[in-house]
């Protein structure tokens, strides 16, 4: 980030958190949006008025902003309702019972009117003016259907300085490859490997793609998989494309430690404590059999579903007596499949026997 886009993100960030009603810029009544701006909501009202003024403030002015309520308690609807008056390239939709992030997203973009479509979190905000025009121009001109593009991680808003954590992203490695498989999961920053895509909110991308992986899509949502959900989403989507492309431009300030999207998020006794790792153990576990039972390439998928399902394999999961019967049935699946690994299939093989000895 270069000393210009600092100071265009500072004062951006100044003007977009000094308190001021935005009045929206000059668009055309009726039109058709070019942009859909999916926000889920869930408890949202203190920070939901600055993710909104960041995208009211933008040069570019033909788009949508669809909220999705997860069932918030707070006053996040009434807030909506007033902008809405004010705004009406706002729209609401509410949830008539708490269903998680994951589903207010998909249904969000499945309501989008927008030939692109992005989704921005009820914490998170947009850093620069240039963000749409930006995005659409280069997408249009160069026929891209995904562009990521930066963001800042921090506890705060106010930009003090230049110390902090600017995540570029790597540029997404075309997934047909399976030699470059493992760099999915490239962390730029220190060389770890992790999931490359914990947030889809920095990405830009064609509404058709995910039009193509509804059935997919909803397929998570019915096997409840919460805790990988984004990165499937965006492994769906670029899928069927090869135009992708990465730029460094900051466009996204993502709060760190600011989760209200769901109620299951404040787990405060044993109860919710445990009731959330069973959560976290059949998710990975569904997640595995999703990559296994949805492949386009099949090896390079199946190395994929092997990555992971070593990981459950490495973690305290594999321990979790409520996911072990889930557990074999899966397995059971792997050890059946010609292209998983043989080591992986050894591992899974002693898991079972274990299992057999309790």
């Amino acid at each position: 980030m270069d000393n210009q886009e600092f100071n265009n993100i500072k004062e951006f960030i100044d003007i977009n958190t000094n308190g001021q009603y935005v009045n929206p810029n000059s668009y055309i009544e009726n039109e058709l949006p070019n942009i859909s701006i999916i926000i889920p909501v869930y408890n949202g009202y203190s920070p939901l008025r600055k993710a909104i003024s960041s995208i009211q403030r933008q040069n570019f002015t033909n788009f949508e902003i669809i909220i999705v309520d997860d069932k918030s308690t707070d006053n996040s609807v009434s807030l909506v309702k007033e902008l809405i008056e004010k705004d009406k390239r706002i729209s609401l939709y509410q949830n008539e019972e708490n269903k998680g992030v994951f589903f207010s997203k998909f249904d969000g973009i499945s309501k989008a009117k927008g030939k692109y479509v992005m989704i921005l979190n009820q914490n998170d905000f947009y850093t620069q003016s240039n963000c749409f025009s930006t995005l659409y121009d280069m997408a249009e001109e160069n026929k891209i259907e995904i562009i990521g593009f930066a963001s800042l991680i921090g506890k705060d808003t106010i930009i003090q300085n230049k110390n902090l954590n600017i995540n570029n992203y790597i540029e997404t490695p075309i997934l047909y490859q399976p030699d470059i498989l493992k760099e999915m999961y490239k962390d730029n920053l220190n060389g770890t490997f992790v999931r490359s895509n914990s947030s889809i909110s920095n990405y830009f991308f064609r509404k058709e793609l995910f039009d193509n992986v509804k059935k997919y899509v909803l397929n998570i949502i019915e096997k409840k998989i919460n805790y990988h959900n984004n990165f499937i989403l965006y492994f769906l989507m670029s899928r069927n494309t090869y135009n992708l492309k990465h730029i460094k431009n900051v466009f996204h300030f993502r709060l760190l430690n600011q989760d209200n999207s769901s109620p299951n998020g404040n787990a405060n006794n044993d109860e919710k404590i445990k009731e959330e790792e069973n959560l976290k153990c059949f998710s990975s576990l569904y997640y595995s059999q999703f990559l296994l039972e949805n492949t386009i390439n099949t090896k390079t998928d199946k190395q994929l579903a092997s990555f992971e399902i070593n990981n459950f394999l490495e973690n305290e999961c594999k321990n979790n007596l409520n996911v072990r019967g889930e557990a074999k049935k899966i397995f059971d699946l792997f050890l059946k499949d010609e292209f998983i690994e043989e080591d992986v299939k050894n591992k899974i093989q002693n898991f079972l026997n274990e299992m057999n000895q309790l």
